[in-house]
């Protein structure tokens, strides 16, 4: 009964929203992304991706996986967490998205659409419960690895410890100032501005379509049904979309300290718990 409560009342937001971002951004994106995200009514996320199961495997196969914890709650835990990992990382790396914010494919770039889908997906999980918060500590471990593997990965061979820090400290302002924009404290498209455009004032009217993109997203996560959500079966609106020549290249260029500078960072010692645990 409250599930099917909750259902009801995501619905009627995801109506609010599609009211709320009726108007024009005057940013003008891909059609294919116009028609088929923000233009779209938010719908469920739900969506089947490949997942561990022994489903298949014999009765001795699946005896000997019990008894080594295939079954346990944290295995089941950890991968969902992979899984939820995988689309995250997905979207973030999707040609269609930056042809459709006008951004370019960079490490600073794919950092901040790697932060924004993780809080989404946080803000989501934070009404599972237990299960829930448990799920979101494992999803932050594996984004935090994925940050260091991307770090190295950019041949960042020195300092990488302040690295690792300053960018988990880009993820914990973030976060707090989208968390304050939903709660009414600030604007959402200012957030992003800030975090994502690097408060370039001619970005202005594509984080108003991030903020579009942004609010639809999190209608469709919360009419996505728990199961799906727990065991990361999930797809972001436009993740199969074509791109056009603007998302067909990814720069080279090397990772510079400057690159997040107009990215706000997080100190208060109560948000590092909020979000990693």
């Amino acid at each position: 009964m409250l599930r099917r409560a909750a259902f009801d009342a995501a619905r009627l937001a995801a109506g609010r929203v599609v009211q709320q971002y009726s108007a024009s951004t005057g940013f003008a994106a891909a059609p294919e992304f116009q028609t088929n995200v923000w233009k779209a009514e938010p719908c469920s996320l739900e969506h089947g991706r490949p997942i561990e199961t022994a489903r298949d495997e014999t009765m001795f196969k699946r005896m000997l996986l019990r008894l080594f914890g295939f079954y346990t709650r944290e295995s089941r835990l950890l991968r969902g967490a992979k899984a939820l990992h995988a689309a995250v990382q997905e979207q973030a790396e999707n040609p269609a998205l930056y042809e459709a914010l006008g951004l370019e494919r960079r490490f600073a770039n794919t950092h901040a659409l790697l932060c924004l889908h993780v809080w989404m997906t946080l803000v989501r999980l934070r009404g599972e419960g237990r299960d829930g918060k448990d799920l979101a500590q494992m999803l932050y471990e594996s984004f935090q690895d994925n940050v260091e593997h991307r770090v190295r990965a950019e041949g960042v061979k020195v300092r990488i410890s302040k690295w690792l820090k300053d960018l988990e400290m880009m993820f914990y302002g973030s976060s707090l100032a989208y968390d304050k924009a939903l709660q009414g404290e600030g604007e959402l498209p200012e957030a992003l501005l800030r975090n994502v455009y690097g408060n370039d004032p001619a970005a202005a009217p594509a984080a108003r379509a991030l903020a579009r993109y942004v609010q639809r997203e999190l209608s469709c996560l919360a009419l996505t049904n728990s199961a799906a959500i727990m065991t990361g079966q999930l797809q972001f609106s436009g993740a199969s979309l074509p791109a056009g020549p603007l998302g067909s290249g990814e720069s080279t260029e090397e990772v510079d300290a400057s690159e997040g500078a107009g990215q706000e960072k997080g100190h208060d010692a109560d948000l590092q718990q909020q979000y990693a645990g």
